[in-house]
C-alpha cells in the first residue's frame, strides 16, 4: 500500500493535463475534475497577462477568507506560459490591469531559463514540455530540496553587505487544454552579499498535483483525475465577493490545477522568509527514534479518540512519513503525511489517502493526493509528547495518549483521522 501511495505521489507530481500517457507500458488517461474555461476567458486571461495584470488567489484565513493579490509575467517566448509572483502590498497602479500593449521587462537576458527538456527531472519542466512525459519516478523522495541550506555566510562579516529586498514568492503557470495550471512553488530570500552584488537563497517546495488515482489489474487502462481545487480572480472585489466552492465559478473565477497549495500556508511562508532560531526545540532526534505517534481528537460526537500513527522514518533524521491505518463506512484505508521537522518547525505535506475498491467488479486501487503544505511551531520536546503550537500534543506513547484522553485533554475537533484538518 506505501508503495502505491508514493508512486501516486510521483504521477501526480509528472502529470499532463488531457489525453492518455504510457509509462512502462500502463496506460493511463489523465483529466481534470471540471470545466475548461471559456474561449472569451483564455483570450481574457493572456491579454491580462500580457497586460501585466493582478490575478487575486482566495485563500482561507483565521477570520474568514482572503484575497492576496499575484502578478502574471509572461514568458517572451510563449504566451500561454509565465510565471506568478506575489504582490505584498499592491499600489493603486498595481490594481490597474496596466495600459493596453504593455508587456512586462521580464526578458531571458534579465532571468536566464533553460528549454523545457523531457529528460529533466523537474515536475514543472515535465508539464510545461511539449515533449513526451516522463516515465513514473520509482522512488519519491518526499523532501528533494528542503529544508533550504544555512546562509553562506554571517551578516556581521567585514565583506558583506546586508540582504536588500524582500523574499519572492513565485508559481510556474501553464494554460493547457483550457485549464490553468500552476506548479514549481518556490520562494527567494535575500542574502547578504559583497559590496555591489545582490544574492539570494532560493527554496524549492516539492510539487504535488491535488487529484485521485484509478488503477485497476494489469492490462486495464489507469485514470488520473486532477482536481481544480484553487480559485483565482481577475478583480479584487469579486475575489472578496465570491460564494462557497462547490458554487459554479462565475465569468471572473478561475479554477487552477497544480499544486499552489504548497504556498497557501502562512506559517510555511513565515518559516521559509525567517528561519527559527536554531536554539529552538527540535523534535527531529526523538522523532526519528520513534516507532508511532498518538493523535488525540474530539470525534464528531464529543468522544476522545487515540489514533495511531505509524512512523517511517528516512535515514537522515527529520524527514519521514507518518501513516494511519483504519477502517470507516468505505472500508479499508492509508492515510499518510511525509513530514519534514527542524529546529522550531514541524511541516506536513498531504495527505496521500490509498484504498481497494471494486469497480465494474474489477479491484482497483484508488489514491487521493493533496498538495497541501502545513507548518506548525515546535514549542517543547519532551519525554513523552511533542507540544506544537495552536495547544496541539502528540504523543510519544499509546499509554501517555490514553492518560491523556481519560483526563479529558484538550484536543482539536475532527471527525476523521487527520493530522490536518484543514486538508483533505
Amino acid at each position: 500500500m506505501r508503495a502505491a501511495i508514493l508512486a501516486l505521489a510521483a504521477l501526480l507530481a509528472c502529470a499532463r493535463v488531457g489525453g492518455a500517457r504510457g509509462d512502462d507500458d500502463d496506460e493511463r488517461e489523465v483529466r481534470v475534475a471540471g470545466e475548461p474555461m471559456t474561449d472569451e476567458q483564455q483570450a481574457r486571461l493572456l491579454d491580462h497577462a500580457r497586460a501585466g495584470g493582478l490575478l487575486w488567489w482566495r485563500l482561507p484565513g483565521a477570520e474568514g477568507p482572503r484575497c492576496e493579490a499575484w502578478r502574471l509575467v509572461p514568458d517572451p517566448a510563449d504566451r500561454e506560459r509565465g510565471r506568478l509572483l506575489f504582490v505584498a502590498d499592491p499600489t493603486p497602479a498595481d490594481l490597474s490591469s496596466g495600459p493596453e500593449g504593455h508587456v512586462p521587462e521580464d526578458t531571458t537576458e534579465d532571468r536566464p531559463e533553460p528549454a523545457p527538456s523531457a529528460s529533466s527531472s523537474s515536475p514543472s519542466t515535465a508539464l510545461l514540455a511539449s515533449s513526451p512525459p516522463l516515465p513514473v519516478i520509482k522512488n519519491f523522495a518526499a523532501w528533494p530540496l528542503f529544508p533550504a541550506p544555512d546562509p553562506p555566510a554571517p551578516s556581521d562579516s567585514p565583506d558583506l553587505v546586508p540582504a536588500l529586498g524582500s523574499p519572492t514568492l513565485q508559481l510556474a503557470y501553464r494554460l493547457a487544454e483550457g485549464h490553468l495550471t500552476l506548479t514549481a512553488p518556490e520562494l527567494e530570500r535575500p542574502v547578504d552579499a559583497p559590496p555591489g552584488e545582490q544574492k539570494a537563497l532560493g527554496h524549492a517546495l516539492t510539487c504535488v498535483f491535488t487529484g485521485v488515482s484509478l488503477t485497476g489489474p494489469a492490462g486495464t487502462p489507469g485514470r488520473l483525475i486532477l482536481a481544480a481545487r484553487e480559485r483565482f480572480f481577475f478583480a479584487e472585489a469579486a475575489c472578496e465577493e465570491a460564494g462557497f466552492a462547490d458554487d459554479p465559478p462565475g465569468p471572473d473565477e478561475l479554477r487552477a490545477v497544480g499544486c499552489a497549495g504548497a504556498l497557501a500556508d502562512p506559517a510555511t511562508r513565515a518559516r521559509l522568509e525567517r528561519p527559527p532560531a536554531k536554539d529552538a526545540p527540535n523534535a527531529a532526534p526523538r522523532l526519528h527514534r520513534a516507532r508511532a505517534l498518538h493523535h488525540l481528537r474530539r470525534g464528531s460526537d464529543g468522544v476522545l479518540v487515540c489514533d495511531a500513527w505509524r512512523n517511517r522514518p528516512e535515514p537522515a533524521a527529520g524527514h519521514g512519513r507518518l501513516e494511519h491505518r483504519g477502517r470507516d463506512e468505505r472500508g479499508r484505508f492509508v492515510r499518510s503525511y511525509a513530514y519534514d521537522v527542524g529546529p522550531g518547525y514541524l511541516t506536513l505535506q498531504g495527505p496521500a489517502e490509498y484504498r481497494r475498491v471494486r469497480v465494474d467488479g474489477r479491484p482497483t486501487d484508488v489514491v487521493r493526493a493533496s498538495s497541501c503544505l502545513v507548518t506548525r511551531d515546535v514549542l517543547a520536546v519532551g519525554p513523552t509528547a511533542i507540544d506544537l503550537g495552536g495547544g496541539e500534543r502528540w504523543y510519544l506513547s499509546r499509554r501517555a495518549c490514553d492518560e491523556a484522553r481519560i483526563a479529558g485533554a484538550a484536543a482539536p475537533v475532527a471527525a476523521a483521522p487527520l493530522l490536518v484538518s484543514a486538508c483533505e
